[in-house]
């Protein structure tokens, strides 16, 4: 028997090797087209998952950077006393306790009027502060600790070191240059304006 393929006649068993080849090739190149397919596509893949991961890192790096900023500029940047403070608004007295040289004495200053205490601002606010890191480890120097008692009963303490560190609130504050002249006059004012008081006595 014979079987006619491409205008051509071969024997049946001949036709039938041709086509048992022709299949075969068929599906190795078949084959062979999906396997690369398939790699392909795996290292698409793989180089999008490299690419996000890199884009994280990248996002990571540059929040890092801007917190690392932030916080530089926060404890870099100057301030005045009055921002250091709550509102004087309602101060209505002060009780001073002045420590220097192993002494310490007492001061009230009630205050009726809103430039009395403004007295006090204006010496101090005379230079800048800078937020500080470390906490407050005492000192050796003279000090001057201020229980302020508000008409709103919002009291709180802050303390003022010869070396010109402010220290309230569990936070502490550093002046930017020589404090020894500013703390002298800051002395001066209390003893000039207020009254002498037993040690220990609140009111």
């Amino acid at each position: 028997m014979t079987t006619k393929y491409h205008g051509m006649v071969y024997p049946s068993g001949i036709y039938r090797e041709i086509q048992g080849r022709f299949k075969e090739v068929h599906t190795r190149v078949q084959y062979k087209v999906v396997t690369s397919a398939a790699g392909g596509g795996m290292h698409d893949r793989n180089r999008m998952e490299d690419f996000i991961e890199k884009l994280h890192l990248r996002h990571l790096v540059i929040l890092i950077s801007i917190i690392l900023i932030c916080v530089v500029v926060y404890f870099s940047s100057p301030i005045r006393f009055q921002q250091i403070i709550s509102s004087t608004d309602h101060v209505a007295k002060i009780y001073f306790t002045y420590h220097a040289q192993g002494e310490t004495k007492r001061y009230l200053i009630q205050f009726d009027e809103q430039n009395e205490i403004a007295e006090m601002i204006d010496i101090l606010d005379t230079i800048t502060y800078s937020r500080e890191i470390n906490t407050y480890q005492g000192t050796t120097s003279s000090i001057v600790m201020m229980d302020i008692f508000n008409r709103d009963s919002s009291n709180y303490s802050l303390s003022i070191t010869e070396d010109g560190k402010i220290i309230t609130d569990h936070k502490l504050y550093q002046s930017k240059r020589d404090y020894e002249a500013i703390f002298k006059r800051l002395i001066e004012w209390i003893m000039n304006n207020g009254t002498s008081q037993p040690i220990n006595q609140v009111e």
